[in-house]
């Protein structure tokens, strides 16, 4: 049996026999991990026991691998991790038990929290093991080296950050009823998984998001019609916002600042309005009941009984506009009513293109009409259609583009930062076979490029892509739809009996954003020679010890 420690930025594979341990340099008031890795080199069925005894809090959890579909299209060799590796250290499994198969390795993932004491320290690493049913051996196994600085991080989460959070994916992975008492207690749990990985802000469902096909009626905010027999352009709306009160209430108790409402226009075009559908309790016909649950033909008479607007209608029509024009009042006193009202940003549509800038530009002008302070955001690469909307864009009104990581052009203004199954190459990201020391890099880069933003989305996204038939995350990672998604793009947790399991790639960007938090903290100029090396998302340095040597430059006597 053979024990070595490396760093929380590189995978340990089955098949590695060493690894590299560079002392980390930790503030106070931030987490760190590193691995403790056994291998093998016997015969016999090992059973292992890891303890830890350190001066600060430790979590152990057992390195579980999952099988990749294959390796990620359009990316150089030299970009990929654990070439034809194949099963991929994964799932972070809360034991500091695990069997170590003959001839091969398995890792402990050992997170350190609640540091409060500067100096050099170290963890001292015990294990115990056993062969078939020969008595338990014990023996003190090494020690792991750190030094933390008397900086303390006074402002945790400075880099304001989301992931679409789904609804839709709890209620049907744990078969609970949406909005019932057993699925708000365990969506708190996925709450605040979320927020203690620095997730400042949460996706606000008030109507089903028009996000990856015709989702499940997901829907917060309950809608009635008062006069149905009017024609839809002089149709009354009454709103229930209670859904919605639970939902700001609970992510406010997580540690969530704010919310992304619901694009009010559908995804990838801006053509049409989007599914809002008319609740059950206010609207108690047969074809509502059912609604809920079994899916029934889109767009059927049955379908359209069910939604408040025409969703083959135009986007900006005065269908539409009517309702939203009733809407946006009654919103702005549930805002008022929860302290939200500054605190809330709302999309127009996702990923819009150049072709789709006329559409665009005339949502976003209505929705400036009926809410001139509005504050919009969307995931938007092409610049040309920011500049269309800076010229209409009402005084009081905010708009801040989140284009993908590859665009240069926003450098001069208010931006923030997302990617998703793209962009691959030398980019960074963070598949299963995107080195953990490349996607590590990307809070100091965003860091260093001044963003204001950043976004992802997918944090629990357990679907066929485009469909609503669930898949079991543990065998399927890419949407059934390789290789237009690697590995991994879909979710970053998984889902547990008790609640989300963290992954090593969820924990690895949680530590990329502690390297912005301590260089915002520090107040680092931008300009510095230290960040030198940071050029953009694709030109950085993919040494695995930078961030390391950036650390002890930083937090050093």
């Amino acid at each position: 049996m053979t024990l070595f420690l490396t760093n929380s930025n590189k995978r340990v594979y089955p098949s590695a026999k060493k690894g590299s341990y560079k002392k980390p340099y930790i503030a106070q008031g931030e987490t760190f991990a590193y691995q403790v890795s056994i291998y093998n080199d016997s015969e016999n069925l090992l059973h292992i026991s890891l303890n830890i005894e350190g001066k600060f809090k430790h979590i152990i959890r057992a390195c579980e691998c999952v099988l990749s579909v294959g390796h990620t299209t359009w990316v150089p060799l030299e970009e990929i991790d654990g070439v034809n590796e194949y099963l991929v250290p994964e799932i972070l499994r809360p034991t500091n038990k695990m069997d170590v198969s003959p001839f091969s390795t398995v890792s402990f993932w050992v997170t350190v929290s609640e540091i409060d004491e500067a100096g050099d320290t170290f963890d001292t690493i015990n294990v115990k093991w056993t062969v078939d049913d020969k008595p338990e051996e014990y023996e003190e196994a090494g020690k792991a080296e750190y030094y933390i600085s008397d900086f303390k991080i006074n402002k945790p989460k400075s880099l304001p950050a989301l992931h679409w959070f789904y609804a839709d994916a709890i209620s049907d992975y744990y078969k609970l009823k949406l909005w019932s008492d057993e699925f708000w207690a365990m969506c708190k749990k996925w709450m605040e998984n979320y927020s203690s990985h620095g997730m400042t802000h949460i996706y606000l469902p008030l109507f089903t998001p028009p996000l990856d096909g015709i989702k499940k009626p997901t829907q917060l905010v309950k809608v009635k019609i008062l006069n149905k027999d009017a024609e839809p352009v002089n149709r009354k709306f009454a709103f229930d916002f209670t859904d919605a009160k639970k939902w700001v209430k609970m992510a406010k108790e997580c540690g969530i600042e704010g919310f992304e409402c619901v694009h009010l226009f559908t995804q990838w075009g801006v053509k049409n309005p989007i599914r809002i559908y008319l609740d059950t309790e206010f609207n108690l016909t047969p074809t509502n009941v059912k609604l809920y649950d079994r899916d029934i033909e889109l767009n059927s008479p049955e379908d359209k009984a069910n939604l408040a607007v025409d969703v083959e209608g135009e986007a900006t029509g005065p269908e539409y506009r009517n309702f939203l024009s009733q809407f946006f009042p009654a919103f702005k006193a549930f805002c008022e009513e929860m302290g939200i009202y500054n605190d809330v940003w709302f999309h127009v549509s996702d990923e819009p293109s150049l072709e789709h800038l006329e559409n665009y530009g005339k949502a976003y002008k209505l929705l400036s009409e009926l809410k001139p302070d509005i504050k919009i955001m969307d995931a938007l690469s092409d610049r040309e259609i920011v500049d269309e909307v800076l010229k209409i864009m009402p005084e009081g009104a905010i708009f801040m583009p989140i284009p993908s990581i590859e665009p240069e052009t926003f450098n001069d203004i208010t931006h923030g930062a997302y990617f998703c199954c793209g962009p691959r190459g030398r980019f960074i990201n963070r598949f299963f076979d995107t080195p953990l020391q490349k996607t590590r890099m990307l809070g100091a880069i965003m860091y260093k490029k001044n963003v204001d933003f950043f976004l992802h989305w997918g944090y629990n996204y357990y679907y066929i892509s485009q469909k609503r038939e669930l898949v079991d995350p543990y065998k399927t990672n890419d949407g059934g739809v390789y290789p237009n998604f690697g590995s991994g793009d879909p979710f970053v947790v998984y889902p547990g009996e008790e609640g989300p399991i963290d992954s090593i790639r969820w924990e690895n960007f949680y530590d990329s954003l502690q390297d912005f938090y301590l260089l915002d903290n520090l107040g680092i100029d931008r300009e510095s020679d230290i960040l030198k090396d940071l050029i953009t998302y694709k030109d950085f340095p993919r040494d695995g010890d930078w961030i390391w040597n950036l650390r002890e430059k930083l937090l050093k006597g």
